[in-house]
């Protein structure tokens, strides 16, 4: 099977990088396909430390790889920057890496059934069972997020892109920005977020379990 875009096979670094889990060790050359010695340097100065960060980015600018590959073009160290070519392999790496798991459907689920008592198990296996989207959110789509939980999100996850000078994107929040910021932040941090944003607690971890479920599919 050919290296999704190209008519070649893929190398010996797409197939390990495609059959294994996402990794937060030390991002060394050789993981991600396009980062060699320079480009995990650069990486590495901008704090993205590993491939499920790196993958995090991608998923926070909501796998749109224009808004993407104008985020790795701001990176630079001592002056040097990441090729392009090297940027656009690491893009479609982690496109095809996750492409499974994300989809840009819309995705809707009946929020007053949602709301009901115990029905938030049902809203769980729902989402559980359906790739996350990069469409944006709606009130109980994610576990743990009604009406005021997603506003309170979209609001939090626009401070992040500004943060990490990505772009905001149109259908901010979405699901699978809210599994970048998961992979970015990591587990604690991922809570930490939702409860400063005046999440409850019981639905703080609602949400964070959901998406931890997504995560560890990628």
């Amino acid at each position: 099977k050919t290296w999704p875009g190209s008519d070649k096979m893929p190398t010996e670094v797409q197939l390990s990088f495609q059959s294994k889990a996402l990794s937060d060790a030390e991002l060394e050359p050789g993981t991600v396909p396009g980062a060699g010695v320079e480009t995990v340097a650069i990486l590495k100065d901008a704090d993205i430390t590993s491939a499920k960060m790196l993958c995090g980015y991608y998923l926070l600018a909501n796998r749109d790889d224009a808004i993407f590959e104008l985020f790795l073009d701001k990176l630079s160290l001592n002056d040097k920057k990441i090729r392009k070519q090297d940027a656009r392999t690491i893009i479609e790496a982690l496109a095809s890496k996750t492409d499974m798991g994300c989809t840009d459907k819309i995705f809707t689920t009946n929020v007053k059934v949602a709301e009901q008592s115990g029905e938030h198990t049902k809203v769980a296996m729902i989402f559980a069972f359906q790739a996350v989207s990069t469409r944006q959110l709606v009130a109980g789509q994610v576990p743990g997020l009604g009406e005021v939980g997603v506003d309170k999100v979209r609001g939090g996850l626009t401070k992040l892109l500004e943060s990490k000078q990505l772009k905001d994107h149109f259908h901010t929040p979405s699901a699978v920005q809210l599994v970048g910021a998961y992979f970015i932040l990591g587990n604690d941090g991922f809570k930490n977020f939702l409860t400063t944003l005046g999440c409850r607690d019981h639905c703080a971890l609602q949400t964070l379990g959901a998406i931890e479920e997504h995560a560890v599919k990628l």
